[in-house]
């Protein structure tokens, strides 16, 4: 299990390299470079609606991918972070185990990497709308390439672009809009909504 959390950390360290590395050859400094990439406090109201969109986005991503049996099937998969879980079974250590993946492995670093990193800079050179849906159609596009490993199947394929794609313009707008550019709302909704939607494939299905 420390290795699992360790290696939760370090993806995280990985992730936010590539922004740090440029706001220091950029600035020449690594004063501000927290801010900068939204990791500041946010607004309870934000937070509130982060966690909000977490519990809605799982139920969304439950009924798009659990309906259609192909689908399911595919999440049930030994190559996927579900059929892993679902292997292990349901334990206090398993279910922690979901948490550090789901809310830290998976949400944490690509907060970090797109939305406090990729869409700013997007949205920073193309406007609000322009930059929301360029990261978004970019995460949707990330997640395919993902997949396309264990499965060539044209329906789970377009609906894995499609979900991760929606979630990440939701957050960009709870972000930018309600949150004054702090990711910790969009960290909230894509952890929690992770930790659940994964809790009820692995463990419940």
């Amino acid at each position: 299990m420390s290795q699992e959390i360790s290696n939760a950390f370090l993806q995280v360290l990985a992730f936010a390299f590539i922004p740090v590395l440029i706001f220091l050859i950029r600035f020449r400094t690594l004063k501000g470079v927290l801010p900068f990439h939204g990791i500041q406090v946010a607004p309870w109201r934000a937070l509130g609606l982060g966690a909000l969109f977490g519990v809605i986005n799982a139920g969304l991503l439950l009924a798009i991918f659990l309906v259609p049996e192909e689908l399911r099937r595919v999440l049930l998969s030994p190559g996927t972070m579900t059929g892993k879980f679902r292997a292990m079974g349901w334990s206090g250590a398993s279910l922690m185990l979901l948490v550090v993946d789901a809310m830290v492995k998976t949400a944490l670093s690509e907060e970090i990497l797109f939305r406090g990193f990729v869409a700013k800079r997007m949205i920073a050179v193309w406007g609000m709308r322009r930059g929301n849906i360029a990261q978004a159609i970019l995460f949707g596009a990330v997640h395919t390439l993902i997949f396309l490993p264990i499965t060539q199947s044209p329906s789970f394929l377009i609906m894995i672009f499609l979900a991760p794609a929606l979630v990440a313009y939701g957050i960009v707008i709870i972000n930018e809009r309600h949150a004054k550019g702090s990711i910790f709302p969009g960290w909230l909704a894509h952890g929690l909504g992770n930790v659940l939607a994964y809790s009820v494939v692995a463990f419940v299905i």
